[in-house]
């Protein structure tokens, strides 16, 4: 718990310190009607090829209570958009697990693609994808915000877990809001939820 604090301290820091400009990164919060979500990003690069990535999620469940995921990357340019990555992820009960992988991200016009992939060793071999999708088009007066995020977790039995993180919103300046539904399949027997509700979005 205390590496989670100090992480997340980390970012909050790096994104409204007197040196957040220097850093991206987004601020979301997500209601459900069984649960509420906090999803905070910030990247920045570290010199002209290295970089972080960390990201920050807390889940407060209506009747089990809170639970927190954190990662943080480090990212090395090989260019064209792509990154070696080596990421430690943060989980609360559980020991550090150390990855590494690559990624991707392009975009073209209102549309772009971010891609993740990272193999860990710790406890069993696995292979993790995390991938967003975003299309961000202006229909006449109406900046429509939309994305489909998808993150799977494959291990030797199989799925371990797969979400999907749906958003369809309009946005203003820097803000943005809307429909959300995150879905989940736990296990390799894909033991299936979602929660439904309204999201709404700050872009640093």
């Amino acid at each position: 718990m205390k590496k989670l604090i100090t992480y997340a301290t980390l970012g909050i820091a790096l994104m409204f310190g007197k040196n957040a400009d220097a850093a991206q990164g987004s601020l979301e919060v997500m209601a459900g009607e069984s649960q509420a979500t906090t999803d905070l990003i910030a990247y920045d690069s570290l010199g002209k090829q290295f970089g972080f990535i960390f990201r920050n999620r807390n889940t407060v469940d209506y009747e089990s209570g809170n639970s927190s995921f954190s990662l943080v990357d480090l990212t090395y340019s090989l260019g064209k958009g792509i990154d070696l990555i080596t990421e430690s992820q943060f989980i609360d009960g559980n020991d550090v697990d150390q990855r590494f992988g690559a990624k991707y991200f392009n975009s073209h016009g209102d549309f772009s693609i971010f891609a993740l992939g990272t193999f860990g060793f710790n406890k069993e071999n696995n292979f993790e994808a995390d991938v967003v999708f975003q299309y961000n088009p202006q229909i006449g007066r109406i900046p429509l915000r939309s994305s489909l995020e998808i993150l799977t977790n494959v291990g030797d039995d199989g799925n371990n877990f797969t979400h999907e993180r749906v958003r369809l919103g309009v946005g203003k300046n820097d803000y943005s809001g809307g429909l959300a539904l995150d879905c989940a399949q736990i296990g390799k027997e894909f033991d299936s939820s979602y929660v439904i509700g309204l999201y709404l979005k700050k872009d640093f």
